[in-house]
């Protein structure tokens, strides 16, 4: 979120994995991606190589987006997936009050 918040007020705007320069870290459990549509911009973890638990293969995803609000950008984190959520119950807390 700090790259994201880096380049939004650099360019008051969302940018693409690129464009802010996010490198997806080695993993062996997790593909990563961020996505732009429109102005939300949307960082996503999926548990894409192997099962967590209760969190069935790629039924997971850790999603936090991000999109201007009246005080710069704001960050609103969800998790999907039965079982999942449970693995990181303070996920859902990022970018809260900011």
């Amino acid at each position: 979120m700090h790259l994201q918040d880096s380049y939004f007020a650099e360019m008051n705007a969302v940018g693409d994995k690129s464009q802010i320069g996010y490198k997806e870290p080695a993993s062996t459990v997790f593909t990563y991606n961020v996505t732009v549509s429109g102005a939300v911009a949307t960082f996503t973890a999926v548990n894409s190589e192997t099962a967590l638990n209760d969190c069935q293969l790629n039924a997971g995803s850790w999603n936090v987006a991000s999109q201007a609000g009246s005080s710069g950008l704001e960050h609103e984190a969800t998790v999907t997936g039965d079982g999942c959520g449970v693995l990181t119950p303070s996920f859902t807390s990022i970018g809260a009050g900011t």
